[in-house]
């Protein structure tokens, strides 16, 4: 079973700095959608 457990590890990518221009994009996107669902009037996205 160990040998098993050892193919099913997870591949983890490091970088030396995190991309902040795609993590605030992704933040920005997501509170923009949830903003538009509350000015429509639609339930939290």
């Amino acid at each position: 079973m160990n040998r098993d457990a050892s193919n099913l590890r997870l591949r983890v990518w490091r970088r030396d700095s995190p991309d902040r221009y795609r993590l605030v994009k992704l933040v920005l996107n997501i509170a923009q959608a949830r903003h538009r669902a509350w000015l429509a009037g639609e339930p939290d996205p």
